[in-house]
């Protein structure tokens, strides 16, 4: 896969979105969520805020929007762009503490992730923010993409101490 890349349990059948979290030894919490349809984008969202809260994350109110408008952003683009897709959820420990969220999908990928990520243009169909928007939202974000293998985009928060 090519790769272009920019720094900056339970189980529900409801319609589009089905998870599942699990907890290791070493007490990292991961989830995933499938993206099936419209539907789908608000049930991922609603999941990675119930995620936060339950992994005992501690963001500020603006912080915990910035990663739910990105997360319906990003989630939104998987059902648009490829048709069905997941998000994979996981605390990162170390040094830091913070959230890692991978939007990933085998639709055909983005043609041009750079002209793509800089773009402020409003397509109608999410909250305006888009790739770019949800890049700036981001500590970390990166792109791995190839035409007609699908995206995965990694959106990284760090909590702040």
């Amino acid at each position: 896969m090519k790769r272009s890349a920019w720094t900056g349990g339970c189980r529900i059948s409801e319609g589009a979105v089905f998870y599942s979290a699990s907890m290791t030894k070493s007490h990292k919490i991961r989830e995933v969520i499938h993206i099936r349809d419209e539907l789908g984008v608000e049930k991922a969202r609603r999941a990675v805020g119930l995620f936060i809260d339950r992994s005992g994350l501690q963001f500020s109110p603006l912080e915990r929007m910035h990663i739910l408008t990105a997360t319906a952003e990003l989630a939104r683009n998987i059902h648009l762009y490829a048709g069905h897709g997941r998000v994979d959820i996981d605390v990162l420990e170390g040094d830091h503490r913070g959230i890692r969220l991978q939007f990933i999908d085998q639709g055909p990928g983005i043609p041009y992730p750079k002209a793509v990520q800089k773009s402020t243009r409003r397509r109608g169909t999410g909250l305006g923010k888009g790739l770019a928007g949800s890049r700036e939202l981001a500590d970390e974000f990166s792109i791995e993409t190839s035409s007609g293998r699908g995206t995965k985009i990694t959106f990284i928060k760090w909590q702040n101490s």
